[in-house]
């Protein structure tokens, strides 16, 4: 285990607090014209996601 301590809070954690992870099986709201994807389908791409932790 590795304790790392944040540069920009100071917070410590475990380098498993600061991995990137997640939910990579979502997929990209899909359409032939960007401005044709809805505002609630892009939010939940973008920023929907469970927090386990």
């Amino acid at each position: 285990m590795l304790v790392i301590t944040c540069p920009v809070c100071g917070v410590e954690g475990e380098e498993t607090d600061f991995h990137c992870g997640g939910e990579g099986h979502i997929a990209r709201p899909a359409t032939e014209n960007p401005e044709g994807i809805s505002d609630d389908a892009q939010r939940d791409y973008m920023f929907m996601r469970k927090n386990p932790k």
